[in-house]
């Protein structure tokens, strides 16, 4: 494949000039292709940091293909897990550590109901409270911050729930957290948990046992700030000769995971940097550009085809004729609707990254023998017992999942035409054989699942729901019109709005 006129002169700075190099690479504009001939431009040892695992495993499999000996990819994640086993010889991974934290820090300083005091009135508000610490513990190691007021303006900008109640302060009770954190950094074996493989390396400056002599960094805009630390450790350990960065700051959407709106900038601030851009789309025709450029006018097109875009209001006879379409929305509540509707068409679909028809089997194998009847009756009374005695997390879980498979239940069978006098057994059968999973099959999936992904057809459903009624924060803001962007630009062929009456349910789920 001739390369365009961009890529050809980013070939060109990276072969002749010792410059870093950041590139804005708009949505569909070949990034992998153009990083995959860069690291085949690389004559010496190069390290591919991957977003995430599947991303890592499908770029391991390309770099196989081309024989591309020199480069291998690995996730940041696991880049620094071994920074940790270098410095660390006993490491265990315990993705329940922040509760363990928690329980010490509460036999330290009890949170329990002070009738005295009148602290709390409900177990509620000691449960948002616990949550509220969880996330604090969570924040100040994706912000490298240890600060409680800078913690809690930040999780205020993320939108996270906080228990504020002028008889409890935070800064105390967070100095708690932090010794308990600290002690357990110092207890062997080493327990961490997902955070920790970023934090630990991140603020202890870990020498990272790879020695590449080129690093390309993909997804530059989703990175947190323990992330860069991270990075920045492994540059100057000062076995890196240069680098290359590649992502699209209007594609960041993920700051609930900590990413953040300049992410992709942060590196115009590093050394020796220059910043090249990748903006000719391949993936769009012009009219689906074109709706895409209302959003962020940076896409040039180069397809001549002019595609299709159009708009749907309450009709859904267009979706059921175009199998292996991709159904996008913001929330994922309409999504479950649009599954069961799809459901009583005997449509097949299914939600990505969320196995809806496994959970719903899983739920009434333990009434496959009943009648639909009994079984809806032994349910009702089990959420019944349940309902009364939500006094710990795990009676509270247990209720809110079967209230949602009961949900589910009811649906299922009434759309698919069953009767009450018929068996679980049937019901589940025909459950089976309308969902085995296919290339044919529509994808529903929420933005932020769908980014990365990509289809012939792609329907964005109640864009309406963008930007989320709860995003404030000019941070929030701009990820919101960031999602609009992505939804925009997943289509290959055509792209259609399809919208449905607007009400409450669809914008109280607010589910990534």
């Amino acid at each position: 494949m001739v390369p365009s006129s961009k890529q050809a002169a980013i070939y060109h700075e990276w072969e002749t000039t010792d410059n870093n190099i950041l590139i804005q690479a708009v949505a569909g504009s070949g990034k992998t292709t153009t990083l995959l001939h860069l690291l085949s431009l690389c004559k010496y040892k190069t390290l591919y940091i991957a977003f995430n695992k599947s991303i890592q495993i499908d770029t391991e499999k390309k770099i196989s293909e081309r024989g591309l000996n020199q480069g291998r990819a690995m996730t940041i994640h696991s880049l620094g897990l071994m920074a940790i086993k270098y410095v660390h010889k006993k490491v265990e991974i315990d993705d329940k550590k922040g509760w363990k934290i928690l329980n010490e820090v509460e036999k330290r300083r009890p949170l329990y109901f002070d009738m005295k005091s009148g602290l709390f009135s409900t177990y509620e508000e000691i449960m948002r409270l616990r949550f509220t610490l969880m996330d604090m513990n969570e924040v100040s190691r994706v912000y490298m911050e240890n600060d409680p007021e800078n913690i809690i303006g930040t999780m205020v900008t993320m939108d996270k729930n906080i228990y504020l109640n002028d008889g409890i302060n935070l800064g105390d009770l967070w100095e708690v957290v932090m010794e308990v954190r600290e002690e357990f950094y110092n207890k062997s074996p080493l327990v961490i948990d997902f955070t920790d493989m970023i934090y630990l390396p991140a603020r202890g400056d870990y020498y990272i046992p790879v020695d590449p002599y080129y690093l390309l960094i993909d997804e530059a805009q989703d990175l947190n700030l323990a992330q860069h630390k991270l990075i920045d450790n492994l540059v100057n350990q000062g076995d890196i000769k240069k680098w290359i960065a590649v992502g699209d700051r209007n594609q960041s959407i993920y700051g609930f995971s900590g990413a953040f709106a300049s992410s992709f900038d942060l590196f115009k601030t590093k050394p020796k940097v220059v910043e090249m851009p990748l903006d000719i789309c391949y993936r769009c025709p012009t009219l689906v550009i074109e709706a895409a450029n209302e959003v962020y006018p940076v896409l040039i097109p180069n397809k001549i085809e002019p595609g299709v875009v159009n708009t749907f209001t309450n009709d859904f006879s267009n979706l059921a004729r175009t199998p292996g379409a991709m159904v996008i929305c913001r929330n994922k509540g309409p999504l479950i609707d649009i599954y069961f509707e799809l459901i009583g068409k005997e449509i097949p679909c299914k939600l990505y990254g969320d196995d809806i028809m496994g959970s719903i089997l899983r739920f009434l194998g333990s009434y496959k023998k009943m009648s639909i009847s009994r079984a809806l009756v032994d349910i009702q009374k089990e959420l019944h017992e349940l309902e009364v005695d939500q006094k710990t997390p795990l009676k509270q879980m247990m209720f809110a999942v079967m209230q949602e498979n009961y949900k589910n239940f009811v649906t299922l069978y009434s759309k698919l035409g069953f009767s009450k006098g018929d068996s679980v057994s049937s019901l589940m059968e025909k459950f089976k054989d309308l969902f085995k999973g296919g290339t044919k099959d529509i994808i529903l999936c929420t933005i932020h699942k769908s980014k990365g992904l990509e289809a012939d057809v792609v329907y964005i459903l109640n864009e309406y729901l963008i930007p989320s009624k709860f995003a404030k924060s000019p941070e929030q803001i701009k990820q919101e019109q960031n999602l609009k962007y992505v939804a925009r630009t997943r289509a290959k062929e055509e792209l259609y709005f399809l919208n449905t009456a607007k009400t409450e349910d669809f914008v109280l789920i607010e589910d990534v």
